[in-house]
């Protein structure tokens, strides 16, 4: 059993550092006693806040889970499959995210607890989901499951919104409508009576 101090960019490139020597990491601990990485973490953890702000579009989410099911399926490894998918994303706050998850497993969480740590992004279902397909070793097929669900919720929202679009006109027409007559028409001619 060794204990040593090392320097690296993340968490992930000292693992691989590591497994290359033959080693078998148990823990990894962060050290912040010097004040380069206090503000480094500080600036992290601004960026991370910063992030969170923004919303995950519902068809990056889907392309994601029908990616994640692809190269799982295809026998690349859950981590592997994570960071491949996170290199490809646009979004940073997804990207920053899936990379948090695939550091999690790293550091020995399976799958769905690593999901459990972003709740903010994974709904409850997609987490227990996930768990279940851990245990019974359907996780291709679950993220194929998932995919779907998202696609189809984001197309009927579109339909929906579709539908709604001109009734919504219709009204904000009419409400325009009645707001010249109220205003201006109505006063003119009550000059007109007046006179």
């Amino acid at each position: 059993k060794i204990t040593a101090t090392a320097e690296a960019a993340n968490r992930q490139e000292l693992l691989l550092r590591l497994k290359d020597r033959g080693l078998t990491v148990f823990e990894i601990r962060e050290l912040k006693n010097t004040e380069s990485s206090k503000r480094t973490a500080r600036k992290g953890s601004l960026q991370f806040d910063l992030l969170t702000r923004r919303n995950i579009p519902t068809e990056d989410m889907a392309m994601f889970w029908r990616q994640f099911a692809t190269m799982v399926s295809s026998g690349l490894p859950i981590i592997e499959a994570l960071e491949a998918v996170a290199d490809e994303l646009d979004h940073p706050f997804f990207k920053a995210t899936l990379e948090q998850v695939a550091a999690d497993m790293w550091d020995g969480r399976n799958f769905s607890q690593s999901l459990s740590q972003h709740k903010q992004v994974f709904p409850l279902m997609t987490i227990a989901l996930v768990a279940a397909a851990e245990e019974s070793g359907s996780l291709p097929a679950i993220a194929r499951e998932i995919a779907t669900f998202l696609e189809n919720r984001d197309r009927l929202i579109r339909k929906v919104k579709a539908a709604l679009a001109y009734p919504i006109f219709l009204s904000a027409f009419f409400l325009c409508v009645v707001a010249v007559a109220t205003f201006w028409i109505i006063p003119m001619f009550r000059d007109i009576y007046e006179g």
